[in-house]
């Protein structure tokens, strides 16, 4: 279960704190499935980014099965706006990124690696760079890179908007069944 009680986040612009989460609330229970939405700049990526433990700088409660958020303790899963790839990695390297993080380079599931290859159809690629790659393939390997951790919480993060409309139902298909 996550838990937010109080949450109150700031960031620092030109020495100025600006508010950005302002006394949000939540729970999710275990299972559920949770959309955010709101406009631009309403605190909807940071808020993700407080779940996965990227921002500690906060005020208020986060929780996720009674214990303070910690990704050393839990396997989330990120999949950010901008995609997060390492422009210096190929693509196989950002797709084991995390889980070579995680479990060490030798228990990678290489089956599981090898199925998400062949469902998100970019087998082909994994050799490339991220800046060869299209908008709605970088997309695609920042999804493979967070499933392939099997994320305990998988956070998403506008994670359909740059895929064509036949992946996009692909790729919402295969995250139902997972």
């Amino acid at each position: 279960m996550i838990k937010i009680n109080d949450l109150n986040v700031w960031y620092e612009n030109k020495g100025k704190n600006v508010k950005v989460i302002e006394n949000i609330n939540l729970t999710v229970e275990k299972g559920e499935i949770c959309a955010i939405i709101g406009p631009s700049g309403a605190g909807k990526s940071t808020l993700l980014k407080v779940l996965a433990g990227i921002i500690v700088d906060y005020s208020g409660q986060v929780s996720i099965d009674g214990l303070a958020v910690n990704p050393k303790i839990y396997r989330i899963g990120l999949i950010p706006q901008n995609y997060g790839l390492v422009k210096w990695k190929t693509v196989e390297q950002n797709i084991l990124l995390s889980a070579k993080i995680k479990d060490g380079k030798v228990n990678i599931d290489m089956d599981f690696y090898e199925k998400l290859l062949n469902e998100l159809k970019f087998k082909e690629f994994i050799k490339r760079y991220p800046n060869q790659l299209s908008r709605g393939q970088m997309q695609r390997v920042a999804i493979a890179r967070a499933l392939l951790l099997k994320p305990n919480l998988l956070l998403m993060d506008e994670s359909f908007s740059a895929l064509d409309a036949m992946t996009r139902e692909d790729v919402q298909k295969m995250f139902l069944e997972a």
